[in-house]
């Protein structure tokens, strides 16, 4: 007997996401043409296709103009927290029940929107980091997720702005990770967080985690050789080592260093040199843990 097989489409999608929102915006029907029902899908459809607002508007069929919909959204959305908080009590509506009641691996992620215009309010809006995509200047957000049985749940959200310090932001998604019922046993960070302040944030408040490491140092083609973590991209076995950070203002960390090779690639002959050995190099990933 086949199993049952059912597809979702599109608009299912949409309205499924709009009956978990709008409990929460709380918003009213701005005009006849620029309904709540309306807005939500030109939002959805634009982010989906990861689009503007005016050509999210051009191609939809009954939409209305993209300055109706700029002029309702200004009059409907509250201030950015109020929003932050709403997006967040939506988060933790849609999660399973069993979540509460269970440990997870808690993934996060520090997210950079590239942006080609100006503030819209403040300057700090805007997050500086380094270029990608022909910009320095980004929308920044950092998210918490887990997955249950397949499927990815957020858990967390908030804004990064310019000046923030990310253990403050780590902090602010470890709180509303636990007011919706999270209690991480581990997390998952990617190389965004990977910093000294970050790391001793982490052992001290006894924070089991993996993360990214960020290659640094002299390249192994340098006449004295490799140092600091590309060291560990000219290892051929997997295996772990111990390694201390120290950050501009002297502050220190000591981590252990997992390497994972892949098995079944062919290595480098012994007569070539180190430097070729380091461009192909089968490591794949790096991952601190707590010492």
């Amino acid at each position: 007997m086949y199993p049952a097989h059912y597809t979702i489409t599109p608009q299912e999608i949409y309205r499924y996401a709009a009956s978990v929102l709008r409990p929460h915006l709380q918003w009213q029907d701005h005009g006849p043409k620029c309904t709540v029902t309306t807005l939500l899908q030109v939002l959805f459809y634009a982010a989906a296709q990861l689009c503007s607002l005016f050509a999210a508007c051009s191609r939809l069929r009954d939409a209305p103009s993209d300055q109706a919909v700029r002029d309702a959204l200004a009059a409907l959305c509250p201030p950015a927290a109020t929003l932050e908080q709403q997006l967040n009590a939506s988060f933790a509506a849609q999660l399973p029940q069993a979540v509460p009641r269970r440990r997870w691996r808690l993934a996060i992620d520090l997210n950079l929107r590239p942006y080609y215009g100006h503030a819209h309010q403040r300057a700090g809006e805007l997050y500086r980091s380094r270029a990608n995509r022909g910009t320095t200047h980004f929308h920044a957000y950092a998210t918490g997720y887990l997955v249950h049985q397949g499927r990815r749940y957020t858990v967390a959200l908030t804004r990064v702005e310019k000046g923030t310090a990310l253990v403050a932001v780590l902090k602010r998604l470890l709180r509303r990770a636990s007011q919706a019922g999270v209690r991480p046993t581990l997390l998952l960070l990617d190389r965004g967080f990977y910093s000294v302040a970050i790391i001793r944030y982490l052992q001290a408040a006894r924070y089991p985690f993996l993360m990214s490491v960020i290659l640094r140092g002299r390249k192994a083609a340098h006449p004295n050789g490799p140092s600091g973590t590309r060291v560990f991209a000219l290892w051929q076995r997997s295996g772990w080592s111990t390694y201390t950070l120290t950050s501009a203002d002297g502050r220190q960390a000591t981590v252990r260093i997992g390497v994972h090779c892949r098995p079944g690639r062919k290595r480098r002959r012994a007569r070539q040199t180190r430097a070729a050995a380091a461009a192909s190099s089968t490591c794949t990933s790096c991952a601190f843990e707590p010492c």
